[in-house]
């Protein structure tokens, strides 16, 4: 059938087919025309062009906000992955934090009286050749 010789009710219905929006979209566009005094029964040709134009945004908003959802999940997912990951790492750390501390322990009971400082140093070796600064060229 063309689209010339369809009422608005048809229009609707058909541009719904091919979109598959939702009937609550249907009864807002049925309801905008009975608001404006607009029978659906009239020919859609005048009203065509808006009628697609508001069905296919439609069907891009909705399409966009499924993307968005799924991408949240996504999301959420990934979240809940990185706390695992970080509350086993979290915990490998203070398993080896509490390794050190035993053994820093049983070093400081095995070997260590106090009456010298355990800790070492580490320095530069010295040159025995001073550090010299060029001068000019040129005699003075």
């Amino acid at each position: 059938m063309n689209d010339n010789h369809l009422t608005i009710e048809e229009q609707i219905l058909k541009l719904a087919d091919g979109t598959d929006a939702p009937p609550a979209f249907l009864d807002q566009v049925r309801n905008l025309f009975r608001s404006k005094g607009i029978e659906l029964s009239e020919n859609a040709t005048p009203y065509l062009s808006a009628l697609r134009e508001a069905f296919r945004r439609e069907h891009t908003i909705r399409r966009s906000t499924l993307d968005a959802h799924r991408n949240l999940d996504r999301l959420q997912t990934h979240f809940k992955s990185i706390g695992t990951t970080y509350r086993r790492q979290l915990e490998q750390l203070k398993q080896v934090q509490r390794a050190l501390e035993r053994r820093a322990t049983a070093l400081e009971a095995a070997g260590d009286d106090g009456s010298r400082d355990s800790r070492r140093y580490v320095t530069r070796v010295q040159k025995d050749d001073p550090f010299l600064v060029p001068g000019p060229d040129e005699l003075q």
